[in-house]
């Protein structure tokens, strides 16, 4: 089954870590449909290779299509990371380790995998004509991505150089245009100037090029919202929805995980139990209980909240009345209930996307009016 980029509605950023894999497992197969994800490879727990980490990955979502990309964070590589990112003969040991995991046993198939074009890191910094000639190379054998950071010029420079290079963009190639962390309201008209430019800019050189709207507001540390309990916007839903939407733009987001990757353990934690709305989360944390009796209280406190959907039936919110209702066996650890979140976060945003309507682009004049020149 090959993907058509029109099709697509929503596209979480799952980094390739435990907890987010496992939320993204517990989701019901026939929901897992109405997703693109974005898997970032990143270092396993005691483990050197890269191929286990992509197969946890598709543990996770099945024989379903997917963007593949390779963390840009250093501590969260680890030397075969490195290794795929070196530049030379254009990324060739990227472009290799994408045809063995295509040949792998597992019924994908490099139809079902689209690669992320490599723009190297501030170690390996390639030249622009490396960048080029293997995004050219990825595109001979199938779809491709371009993930960019919209506050970087180089890599959107370096974009709209491979866009001009490639063969099919519209039909061939997805861009992924990352604000990173949206920290409050007030930033959001800036990020929105830099993501209409760069839309701007992509359609210029072919308005049937799809992007995706990245970036997550979920903060490192939930305290500052509110010490027992509180609420977060969902910034990157605003940003969505203020850039026009579907039609105009693909949802995506870090799937409810700081941007930022913070391998500390972590020690003296507050119990904490988040619950994810369409445009919100919601958290609860126990001042007055360690451990599984602190999750106990939170869980119990939030079922009660005017909020909580007593008629949502799916894997995180059956944790958390089990755990209201004295069961903690297993769900005593941060982690575990890292994945509950992101495990109702997906649900709330697919549900939020999956009947949004595409982008009309059969009606080239609308969108020469109303998006090539489209301002704030």
């Amino acid at each position: 089954m090959t993907i058509s980029f029109e099709d697509v509605n929503y596209c979480p950023l799952i980094r390739t870590r435990p907890a987010e894999l496992n939320g993204l497992y517990e989701l019901d197969d026939n929901i897992k449909d109405y997703m693109l994800p974005v898997f970032v490879i990143g270092k396993w727990p005691r483990l050197e290779d890269v191929f286990t980490p992509y197969n946890k990955a598709i543990e996770a979502i099945g024989e379903r299509p997917h963007i593949l990309d390779l963390t840009r964070i250093p501590k969260h590589q680890n030397d075969e990371i490195e290794r795929l990112l070196d530049p030379a003969d254009s990324f060739v040991s990227w472009r290799s380790y994408i045809n063995k995991i295509a040949d792998q046993d597992n019924g994908l198939g490099r139809e079902k995998i689209i690669p992320v074009v490599q723009f190297g890191d501030d170690i390996r910094n390639p030249t622009l004509r490396h960048i080029v000639q293997q995004a050219r190379k990825l595109e001979k054998d199938g779809k491709i991505a371009l993930h960019i950071d919209i506050t970087s010029i180089p890599e959107k420079e370096a974009a709209k150089d491979i866009l001009l290079a490639l063969d099919d963009p519209a039909k061939h190639c997805i861009c992924i245009l990352d604000a990173g962390y949206l920290s409050h309201q007030s930033s959001l008209n800036s990020t929105i100037d830099l993501m209409v430019d760069m839309m701007n800019s992509i359609r210029a050189i072919d308005k049937g090029i799809e992007c995706i709207s990245m970036g997550s507001s979920y903060p490192k540390s939930a305290a500052e919202h509110g010490k027992l309990e509180g609420e977060i916007t969902i910034l990157e839903r605003k940003l969505y929805q203020e850039l026009g939407g579907r039609y105009y733009i693909i949802y995506g987001d870090h799937s409810s995980i700081h941007p930022r990757v913070y391998d500390e353990v972590i020690k003296g934690f507050v119990p904490r139990i988040d619950y994810p709305l369409t445009d919100s989360w919601l958290y609860y944390r126990s001042r007055s209980q360690s451990g599984s009796a602190g999750y106990v209280e939170c869980a119990q406190r939030l079922i009660k909240d005017h909020r909580w959907d007593e008629n949502l039936d799916i894997w995180g919110t059956r944790m958390i009345k089990q755990v209201a209702a004295g069961n903690t066996e297993k769900m005593g650890s941060p982690a575990k209930w890292i994945q509950v979140r992101v495990n109702v976060h997906l649900y709330r945003q697919i549900m939020a996307t999956m009947d949004e309507s595409p982008i009309l682009h059969e009606d080239e004049e609308l969108i020469d009016e109303d998006f090539v020149d489209f301002e704030f």
